[in-house]
């Protein structure tokens, strides 16, 4: 149940227990600390590169390539408070919880859908992409890549011939 008290409070969960009198009638309460508005250049990460390498840059023909962005940035406080005793607490997301938020924006190898080392199931997990369509890429790189870099360390490595003295 969520009601507005102002513009920047709601209240998000009635009915919370309170530390201090042991009553369950609390309310969590989340209100914006500060809010910043700016005008910059977005952040590319692995996801948006992920997803261009794979498609052969068809994501950019898609979704585009945006040059600035209006990024807004909130802070919010959530706290508990207790009418019957008047105390308030932090109620925050513990430590634990933001981490785990923080590990699902990672590429991870998927060990249950894999055929190789599971690098392309996570790939296409991580970036949303179909998996036949990164094992594909993956193959295609493998035989253009692959014989490229032989190809360089070789011509580095061989000796050149001698030219003939007559």
């Amino acid at each position: 149940m969520e009601m507005n008290v102002s513009s920047s409070q709601s209240v998000i969960r009635q009915k919370v227990h309170c530390p201090y009198c042991n009553k369950d009638d609390a309310v969590l309460i989340s209100e914006v600390s500060s809010s910043k508005t700016s005008l910059q250049m977005p952040d590319y990460g692995m996801k948006y590169w992920l997803s261009v390498i794979f498609t052969f840059g068809v994501y950019v023909i898609i979704h585009g390539f945006p040059v600035w962005e209006l990024k807004r940035v909130y802070k919010h406080n959530t706290y508990g408070f207790c009418p019957y005793c008047g105390n308030s607490y932090n109620a925050s997301l513990p430590s634990a919880i933001s981490h785990a938020e923080r590990q699902k924006n990672m590429v991870y190898k998927n060990m249950s859908n894999k055929v190789f080392m599971g690098v392309c199931s996570g790939v296409s997990e991580f970036t949303g992409l179909p998996l036949k369509l990164v094992r594909l890429v993956m193959v295609l790189y493998a035989l253009t890549i692959i014989p490229a870099i032989i190809y360089l360390i070789a011509g580095l490595l061989m000796d050149t011939r001698p030219e003939r003295v007559i």
